[in-house]
């Protein structure tokens, strides 16, 4: 009995391994299902390699939303039927933007005469992730939003070769990535109309985006070549990872203009090569030691403009003063270059220069002190000397002067700023000819170049008047000194085709457009 019993189960056992073999696992069939798809509904195909000779087969297919069933319908599908079938969600699930679906089919079969279902090995599911194929899709079916923005956003540029910026921003599929792009010159309205003709292309430099997720931008440069000077446009449409779903067969890829596209973001600059025109006007180029001299310079700018004031270089010193109108004082027999440099919006710089020729007016011996208008007594030499600082702080309450004279009588002291009078004072000197004097600066006086003047009329000679140049600078606030004397601070530091495993494979489309 126990022996029959055991042949019984072996028989039983046989059945099964004879049986087992007649339909092989239910997998997802071709590519398996994309990361993202766009469509309405979506048909998900499957596979397996059906034989004869089975009792009963089914299969049964459970419907998944966000990770949770919603429906476990079967079917008994002929044994030898075609190798490919599919499944779709109609009447099981209306698809929402931002959801996750998936099937997942299960093989079942069961010996004659019995009436218990058995499960043809793992699931469609189980098998995709061993063969590497999605059985699940995201929906996705909105737009993404891209703005392009060319040379960082100026207005003017001197070259052609442009700098390009694209922001995206995806709710749910995020980049393709792929960028097609349109370039333009000229114009300024129905830019890169497709209407028109114009070609939107893909860029594979412009489509590796700078950072994972949602939200990346993309950069890169676009050389628009030997053009002539004017607006330049280019425009971008942007695609994301959400392809259309493919109803007719199991090959479920699909390219970049297939998928959601954003719309055009164009930006435009104006390309100006030409440098500013500038000159310089002086009433003289050879002068004398102490002349207070005064340089006008003037600039035009066709395109750009000018970005403000021309900057000077008299070539006795190292400052580098801004305006329109400039005074200076010689102090050294020589001779120098005087040089004017303007610049327009686009980065565009003139310089021009002109050759100072200053003389020297040191008296031979018992002649006149250098400067002096007089004397016109005989036989009496006058002399004055102005002793005063180079350079002030702009915030003190005055300067200090020095005085030394041959005589005594007045002196006649003035800071100039140009033609215009900023302080004054009258001086009366010692007995011995000297004197020591705070001139008063105004309260607020602004940094900047000036002259400081004295002028001393002896008795019985003609007048006197000595120049020397002052430099105002602006005092460092009470904050950045303590900064600058402390030992601690921080330190700040240091398209392409989709395929169904959703990364970017970089298979290049066959057109691309390039400007030339």
């Amino acid at each position: 009995m126990r022996r029959n019993a055991l042949l019984l189960l072996g028989v039983i056992l046989c059945a099964a391994v004879m049986a087992g073999p007649a339909s092989a696992q239910v997998q997802p069939a071709g590519t398996g299902e994309p990361l993202y798809t766009n469509s309405t509904q979506n048909t998900q195909w499957l596979e397996w390699p059906a034989t004869s000779g089975i009792d009963a087969y089914r299969v049964r297919y459970d419907y998944y939303e966000n990770n949770a069933l919603v429906a476990n319908p079967t079917q008994s599908p002929a044994p030898n039927g075609a190798t490919n079938v599919w499944a779709n969600w109609s009447g099981v699930k209306t698809l929402q933007h931002g959801g996750q679906y998936g099937i997942c089919a299960q093989g079942q079969f069961r010996f004659p005469n019995d009436p218990l279902w058995f499960p043809q090995g793992p699931n469609s599911c189980s098998m995709g992730t061993t063969l590497g194929r999605r059985a699940y899709t995201t929906i996705d079916r909105s737009k993404p939003t891209a703005a392009l923005q060319v040379a960082g956003g100026r207005a003017f540029v001197n070259t052609t070769n442009l700098a390009l910026k694209v922001d995206f921003t995806d709710d749910v599929a995020g980049p393709f990535p792929a960028n097609f792009l349109c370039f333009q010159v000229g114009g300024s309205s129905g830019v890169c109309d497709t209407s028109k003709g114009a070609i939107y292309g893909y860029n594979a430099s412009c489509s590796v985006p700078g950072s994972a997720g949602k939200a990346t931008t993309f950069t890169c440069t676009a050389d628009y070549g030997n053009i002539v000077d004017g607006d330049v446009w280019a425009c971008v449409i942007a695609a994301d990872a959400s392809i259309p779903d493919n109803p007719s067969g199991p090959n479920q890829t699909g390219t970049a203009d297939k998928a959601n596209l954003s719309t055009a973001s164009c930006d435009s600059v104006v390309v100006d090569r030409t440098p500013p025109v500038a000159a310089i006007n002086t009433a003289a180029t050879t002068v004398k030691v102490g002349d207070l001299l005064t340089f006008q310079g003037s600039a035009t700018d066709a395109t750009s403009g000018l970005t403000g004031p021309g900057e000077w270089t008299f070539g006795d010193s190292d400052a580098i003063p801004s305006g329109d109108t400039m005074t200076h004082i010689y102090e050294q027999p020589g001779t120098y270059e005087l040089t004017y440099t303007v610049r327009d919006a686009a980065g565009n710089s003139t310089t021009v220069r002109k050759t100072i020729t200053v003389l020297d007016t040191t008296p031979p011996p018992g002649d006149d002190d250098p400067g002096d208008d007089g004397p016109t007594d005989p036989g009496e030499v006058h002399q004055l000397r102005v002793n005063a600082p180079n350079k002030a702080r702009a915030r003190a309450e005055f300067i200090p002067v020095q005085l030394t004279a041959t005589n005594r009588g007045r002196v006649q002291l003035q800071l100039l700023d140009g033609n215009k009078v900023l302080a004054r004072a009258t001086v009366r000197l010692d007995p011995d000819g000297t004197a020591d004097h705070r001139l008063k600066l105004k309260k607020n006086t602004a940094p900047g170049r000036y002259v400081l003047k004295a002028t001393w009329t002896p008795p019985r000679s003609a007048a006197i008047t000595k120049l020397r140049n002052l430099r105002l600078v602006k005092s460092p606030s009470v904050r950045r000194r303590a900064k600058a004397s402390s030992l601690h601070g921080a330190v700040v530091g240091a398209g392409p085709r989709a395929l169904p495993d959703g990364a970017f494979h970089g298979t290049r489309p066959t057109r691309t457009f390039k400007v030339s």
